[in-house]
């Protein structure tokens, strides 16, 4: 019994339904827009209310972020019930749940995987700190274990014929991809191995042909179907001809008909020799040429057209079931049930193998949660119990599942297995499920969907009032998938129950909302190309996203009026209202360009894939050519790109030093050999400056390569990044910041790979190749984007949003077939299906298995893409526009004349399985005019004329021509334009506030402010000025720093390096053991040899000043108080930049950073000091000279000790090693 609804409570009788109804297995069908979320929800809270905690429910989301959601919502709801209840015991109650929603099992269904295989791994056997690898590392692992087990097959004969007939002569990605296909199949099984076992099944033979198991279950049917298919739309030709009064034509026509039929009957039947006899022996009539009135040759041509299409898929028919004999095809069936028989058993030895491997470096994958899972759930103790599984369902008193169309058969019986016989509640629907390639099986909610209508095992309900969208939008879409969506198509019945009905009666009654269908005519479309990117495509496209353009523009013009979000008023449309949905990313580009022309804020993800960027195209480059530099394409884009900057003369002049060796012999040639040349293009001076940007580029790359033993690829990437400054060069580009953002990213992507059990540059590029070879990517990183801009979308990235507005593009783009021409299919309802390839002739035949395969497979896929149809259209709030190309409209209605009598309000299967765009299933929604569905004509000529509205090019000697404000509305008349440049001048060129500021950076280090600053008292430093005497910050400089590879090398040792290889050697001097000068030059021999220092600089390095200091009084001290000893401590610390530049008034801060060499902490001061190295005249004025260079640096390190230890530094000493003197800078004494 349902208790009443509560006072309060918004909800519908079947939402409230939803929410109350217990003790029964519940599927709530939830329609788009129907407020499924809210249901769940609030029966979470009644539960709650009935004493249920919350941690006694599972709630499975589809993904993490609807987890999120799902408790802040619950969380919200429960603060507010605290609020509102009166009664104190129900408000601690609440105040619990508040505390338990952490720990509450709200999580995806891998999430609580990973819970339950922590809680009882033992009784699956996995180490329970396992790790899980990313999609990443299982492709490499995967890789990995196949090539080894490659290797072993192909020294066995009895798998030569298996690797020959999925291979080519080419390469052996046919098997290798074979595998991997049929792995990944496998493991939306609940017993993958058994399935990989037995893909003979459908294979085997009968007496004769009629007789095969296969032929009966699947051909048979299939061939009825399109053969009567055929007939009707014969009958509708002859119907139409008969009319014009054409007998010879006629007579074509019937002949055709009695040829179709006469094999309709044979497969009836069952003569199947006959049909193909048949086949063989009849051909179709030529059309007849006999003279017509001149007012029916139109419709004959026309009819004539229509008949070459029949004509074609009677052919095709042919090929697919009857190219031999059925008694050949026997035998071939033979053959290939052998074939797949030793196909099945190197699956299996796979599975085994990576299964294996993953087992021995401790890794799952998500695949492996699920599998894994379920074996702990079905795991028997030595009682015969699952104990897993009995504690589940007697914790969980409700088990609720969110989206279920998108759950997969293993995720189906992991839910099983956690719950008890009567505590399921599982909401979603089956018309959003868009996730194949993800493996869900949208079949498991339509068998509850029809079980649970007639009561068995549980109780469906219906939610099918929308509360999003306007009825014109939800009319719309039930008059178009009440024609096209069924079981057999759709894999649901559109029927009365599952229609979309109007639940939102608030908006307004407005002409302007009615859903358009908008038809761009191109006489030069061409409608048979296969290719989804062809040229006629492109342009198509183009024509689209100008007219969507130009129609938004004139809505905000107008304007368009939308319900504001109260749903109280209404207001004028923005950009942000708007979204434009597409089944591909491809258009994107060009959306951005166009748009751009039109001025219209868009927020787009790039189409360029990631790995097409320029920017990660040089760096890949540049990886190849450190992993091997005799690659010359990566080296020469290297060379070409903007880390070293070469033109194509420069290129060719270096090739002209050496013809015939590998381009980077020929660059060492050309700089080893180096000898000016009398050449027209170059002079001396030009040709010095390559060599010695090419000297540069070969120092960086040894180094580069010596990086690459040592480091891991993340930090060689972050090196080259420093090394060459690659980052900033890419910001000052065109779309500097995304593409920095992608290089940011290529480090991080390189970083998560090494996180792998794999390393090195090499597998790293082959894993990207690979990556791009299967026509994977990774996503552009994002940036950014506004909020009042139009969203482009794909329809994937729009489900579960909603947009007032919603333009629904491309969609006479073919849909994307490409995994029917694998050259094995997988296929729930069949298994496998494969052709035959006769190794003798290298000629393939089509299998019945593979072609029935096929056609189950597409009917899927076609099903999944009317069902993508389905969410872009239910996205929209108040207006749906679909925009598509199409050659002629009249031809269409012509050709599909013959639906136009049809009865049923489904279209015939036939129709809508042979549709291959978005556009096809609409136009035939719109043939029979009952539906009042009609499409709107556009020209594509006016398109481009309407377009000079809105783009105007605008050339220098146009800017003040008299019409030119008029075109941009900006000024009425050439007076105030005037004013306007002149106002716009004014803004241009006045001051900035803010102009001393900006001559500085707020990071600066210890010695960036030495060399700025003169006065070395810190009390003194206000006194100072960034504007006086030419002092600046470092990077003030009016030149650009050269990249390091582009500096001239020099063998000389500076003193500078000197200096730091001195310092470095007394920083890593061992307190423990006593001072001597052999230990010193052993440390520095050691650091020679850990690359530390080169052997040049460490020749120049003064080892006898390190013994004497450590000899003098103050190095003594310092050692016997070695214990509280600090040496080389990196600090920051933030003051205000008035402090040290008295042009800056703001209260701006600034923060310093540097290194202390070295200080001591005592229990109540510090003493800190720093080694110089500087040559010091060893007199007052020269000890004075030196302090006064680094008393302010001296300063800044007490400052930030004193600050950070708490404690006063009591000296500050500066150890001059050239003269041996320790000078306190306070007192200027030696100590």
């Amino acid at each position: 019994m349902i208790p009443e609804k509560p006072k309060g409570l918004q909800a519908t009788p079947d939402q409230w339904k939803a929410i109350a109804t217990r003790g029964n297995n519940l599927l709530v069908s939830a329609s788009a827009g129907s407020g499924k979320t809210k249901v769940l929800v609030e029966r979470i809270l009644m539960h709650i209310q009935e004493g249920i905690d919350i941690n006694e429910l599972l709630v499975v989301t589809f993904t993490e972020l609807a987890a999120k959601e799902m408790k802040e919502r619950l969380r919200s709801k429960l603060e507010e019930a605290i609020e509102k209840s009166t009664d104190e015991v129900l408000q601690q109650r609440f105040a619990k749940q508040l505390q338990l929603i952490p720990s509450a099992m709200i999580s995806t269904i891998h999430s609580f995987c990973m819970k339950v295989i922590r809680r009882y791994f033992y009784l699956a056997g996995i180490d329970p700190v396992f790790t899980m690898m990313d999609e990443i590392e299982g492709q490499l692992l995967q890789e990995k274990v196949w090539r080894a087990l490659e290797e072993e097959l192909l020294e066995q004969p009895e798998y030569e014929e298996v690797f020959a007939t999925f291979s080519s002569d080419r390469s052996d990605d046919g098997i290798t991809n074979t595998v991997y296909r049929l792995y990944q199949y496998s493991r939306s099984k609940r017993e993958p191995k058994t399935w990989l076992s037995n893909l003979t099944q459908n294979y085997a033979v009968g007496t004769d042909y009629a007789s095969t198991p296969f032929v009966k279950t699947y051909v048979k049917p299939a061939l009825i179907e399109e053969l009567s298919y055929l007939v009707t739309q014969y009958d509708q030709l002859l119907k139409e001809i008969e009319l014009l009064g054409a007998p010879k034509h006629q007579a074509v026509l019937e002949d055709d008909l009695d040829f179709v039929k006469a094999v309709l009957v044979h497969i009836q039947e069952e003569s199947y020799v006959f049909a193909y006899q048949t086949f063989e022996d009849r051909k179709f009539k030529n059309w007849s040429t006999a003279k017509v009135d001149e007012t029916v040759k139109e419709s004959l041509d026309e009819i004539k057209a229509i008949r070459e299409g029949l004509k074609k898929d009677f052919q095709k028919i042919k090929e697919d079931y009857f190219a031999i004999s059925p008694e050949v095809q026997l035998q071939q069936m033979t053959k290939v049930n052998r074939i797949l028989s030793k196909l099945s058993d190197i699956a299996v030895m796979f599975y085994d193998r990576f299964q294996d491997e993953k087992h021995q470096l401790n890794k799952l994958d998500f695949s492996d949660l699920e599998h894994d899972t379920l074996r702990i759930l079905t795991k028997l103790d030595q009682n015969g119990l699952k104990i897993a599984s009995e504690y589940y369902q007697n914790h969980f008193k409700e088990v609720m599942v969110d989206e279920y169309q998108d759950v997969n058969r293993v995720q189906e019986a992991i839910l099983e297995l956690v719950s008890k016989p009567d505590n399921r509640f599982m909401v979603g629907d089956v018309k959003q499920s868009i996730y194949g390639f993800r493996l869900a099986d949208p079949s498991l909610f339509r068998e509850k969907y029809e079980a649970y209508a007639e009561g068995k095992s549980g109780e469906r309900i219906v939610l099918a009032e929308n509360f999003r969208s306007r009825d014109e939008v939800l009319s719309f879409t039930n008059k178009v998938f009440q024609q096209i969506m069924n079981k057999e198509l759709g894999q649901v019945e559109y029927d009365d129950v599952a229609a979309l009905k109007t639940g939102n009666l608030s908006y307004s009654q407005d002409d302007d909302k009615s859903s358009e269908i908008i038809l761009i005519e191109d006489v030069n479309l061409d409608e048979n190309s296969d290719d989804l990117e062809d040229a006629e495509g492109f342009e198509k496209v183009e024509n689209e996203i100008h007219y969507v353009a130009q129609r938004i523009q004139e809505m905000i013009k107008t304007p368009f009026e939308v319900m504001n979000d109260k749903a109280d008023a209404k207001r004028s449309v923005n950009y942000g209202d708007f979204a434009i949905l597409s089944s591909t990313k491809s258009n994107n580009d060009k959306i951005e360009s166009i748009f751009a022309a039109y001025g219209i804020p868009i927020n787009v993800q790039k189409a360029q894939s990631y790995f097409k960027r320029t920017e990660i195209t040089t760096m890949i480059s540049l990886l190849k050519v450190i992993d091997n530099p005799l690659q010359d394409i990566p080296l020469v884009a290297v060379l070409r790109s903007g880390l070293v900057g070469l033109d194509e003369i420069a290129l060719a002049h270096i090739r002209k030093s050496s013809k015939n060796t590998s381009y980077y012999e020929a660059v060492c040639q050309f700089v080893s050999n180096f000898e000016l040349q009398e050449v027209d293009y170059y002079d001396s001076k030009q040709q010095l400056a390559l060599k010695e940007r090419l000297e540069g580029f070969l120092t960086l790359l040894n180094k580069w390569r010596d990086s690459a033993n040592n480091e891991s690829i993340a930090q060689l990437i972050w090196e080259i990044y420093m090394d060459t400054h690659y980052l900033e060069y890419v910001h000052g580009q065109s779309n500097g910041e995304q593409r920095a953002v992608n290089l940011h990213a290529l480090y991080e992507h390189a970083h998560q790979y090494e996180s792998s059990s794999f390393k090195g540059v090499r597998n790293f590029i082959r894993f990207i190749e690979a990556l791009q070879k299967k026509e994977k990517d990774l996503d552009e990183a994002p940036i950014a984007t506004e909020s009042n801009a139009v969203q482009v979308m794909t329809i994937h990235a729009s489900k579960g949003l909603e947009f007032p507005v919603v333009f629904l593009i491309d969609t006479n783009r073919k849909f994307n077939m490409q995994d029917l021409k694998a050259s094995i299919m997988c296929s729930d309802e069949i298994g496998v299906g494969t052709n035959y390839f006769d190794l003798s002739t290298r000629i393939t035949y089509p299998a019945v298995q593979a072609v029935a395969t096929r056609n189950f497979e597409k009917k899927k896929l076609l099903s999944e893409e009317m069902r993508k149809l389905y969410v872009a259209m239910t996205r929209a709030r108040e207006k749906l526009i679909i925009v598509g190309t199409i050659k002629n409209y009249e031809s269409f209605k012509k050709k599909y004349a013959f639906l136009t009598n049809e009865s049923s309000e489904i279209l015939p299967y036939q129709a809508r399985f042979k549709s291959s765009t978005f556009l096809n299933w609409m136009l035939l929604s719109a043939i029979r005019e009952q539906y009042k569905i009609t499409p709107e004509i556009v020209a594509k000529a006016d398109i481009v004329s309407n377009s000079k509205h809105y783009i105007h090019e605008i050339s220098d000697k146009e800017v003040f021509q008299k019409d030119w404000h008029e075109y941009y509305n900006e000024a009425n008349s050439p007076g105030e334009l005037k004013a306007r440049v002149q106002s716009m001048l004014k803004t241009i060129q006045q001051d900035y506030q803010f102009d001393v500021e900006s001559k500085t950076t707020s990071y600066q280090s210890v010695s960036e402010l030495k060399r700025v600053l003169e006065d070395p008292v810190i009390e003194e430093l206000s006194q100072n000025s960034l504007i006086e005497e030419g002092r600046r910050a470092i990077y003030l400089s009016p030149t650009l720093e050269q990249p390091r590879f582009m500096e001239t090398t020099s063998t000389t040792v500076t003193g500078a390096q000197r200096g730091s290889a001195l310092h470095l050697l007394m920083q890593k001097v061992d307190f423990t053991s006593t001072i001597t000068i052999d230990s010193l030059e052993q440390l520095l021999r050691s650091l020679v040899e850990s690359n530390e220092i080169t052997p040049e600089v460490a020749a120049k390095v003064p080892v006898t000043q390190a013994f004497e200091f450590f000899q003098s009084t103050f190095g003594q001290w310092i050692v016997q108080n070695s214990n509280a000893l600090v040496r080389e401590q990196a600090f920051s610390y933030v003051l205000e930049a008035s402090k040290f530049f008295k042009s800056i008034q703001t209260d701006d801060l600034m923060m310093i950073h540097g290194i202390i060499d070295g200080y001591v902490e005592l229990d109540d001061e510090i003493i800190v000091f720093d080694y110089k190295t500087d040559y010091v005249v060893d007199s007052i004025e020269g000890i004075q000279s030196i302090v006064r260079k680094y008393n302010v640096q001296l300063n800044i390190y007490a400052d930030a000790l004193s600050i950070s230890c708490n404690k006063k530094v009591t000296k500050k000493v500066l150890c001059l090693l050239s003269i041996n003197k320790n000078i306190d800078i306070d007192t200027l004494k030696a100590i």
